[in-house]
């Protein structure tokens, strides 16, 4: 039965990462959060962030392969260069800053960033298919300003245990890039979050003495196992869809997701 709940978890979160770039993460998060205690785990925010980063990274690399098929790849690998850097930083950072927090305020500070964000895709007046004859590169603040807006996604998404696709995608869409190319920017920016937030959440709890049995700091294997499974087949049929969905519908898909989401993260603590 566990196992089931696992894989059904991560079906959900790898179709969710395919179609909306966003991980799984904000997906996996509050619905650990809600399977740890029926299965005698303690709900610790921390696990659930460290465990969370740790199966998207297989679930926005699945996302990933499926997008590079129908993308621009020479534009996603440009984009990177810029990008990556401040990623860097920004995750390491988020994930100390994380260490310090209690597991109430972590969640509620998850839920509250989830709000902001709804609240800015929605006040987005446009989708940005306006711009489709502009270069993205046309349509991104001047270089000098990606390392800090970077530092600062990446540091989110270290501290709420997600790919940070969420922050990225409202980044893009504010700056006006399409949301067919803003989901697979998000899907590629987000694998390098979670690979090193996995290993800073690792580091960050080997000498934690109340982890559950099957824990290598904060990440519990037997959930990354059964979630990655699933989200490896149902993260291209996510992808697939979201090349076929107007903008904005996909929009609307995403904000109310983060409504729920950030309702679910405030009240639990």
């Amino acid at each position: 039965m566990l196992i089931l709940v696992y894989g059904l978890l991560g079906a959900v979160a790898g179709f969710v990462s395919g179609l909306l770039g966003i991980g799984g993460g904000l997906i996996i998060v509050p619905c650990l959060l809600l399977v740890f205690p029926l299965v005698g785990i303690p709900p610790s925010i921390h696990v659930v962030v460290g465990t969370s980063l740790a199966t998207i990274v297989v679930t926005l690399c699945s996302s990933m392969n499926a997008h590079l098929k129908r993308s621009d790849q020479l534009l996603l690998w440009r984009l990177g260069k810029q990008f990556l850097p401040g990623i860097i930083i920004g995750t390491l950072l988020g994930a100390g800053i994380a260490k310090l927090l209690s597991g109430a305020h972590l969640a509620i500070l998850f839920g509250i960033i989830v709000w902001l964000l709804a609240l800015r895709v929605f006040l987005v007046k446009n989708s940005g298919n306006q711009n489709e004859t502009r270069t993205v590169e046309q349509l991104l603040p001047v270089k000098i300003w990606l390392l800090p807006i970077n530092i600062l996604i990446a540091s989110l998404a270290s501290i709420m245990g997600v790919g940070g696709g969420g922050f990225m995608i409202t980044f893009l869409q504010i700056r006006k890039v399409p949301m067919r190319i803003a989901i697979p920017i998000a899907t590629m920016m987000g694998i390098p979050v979670a690979i090193l937030g996995t290993i800073s959440y690792i580091v960050l709890g080997l000498n934690d003495p109340n982890l559950p049995h099957w824990s290598t700091g904060y990440v519990y294997w037997p959930a990354v196992l059964g979630i990655t499974i699933m989200s490896i087949f149902t993260a291209p049929l996510g992808a697939k869809l979201a090349h076929k969905l107007p903008g904005k519908l996909l929009r609307w898909i995403f904000v109310l997701m983060l409504v729920i989401i950030g309702a679910k993260m405030i009240f639990w603590s």
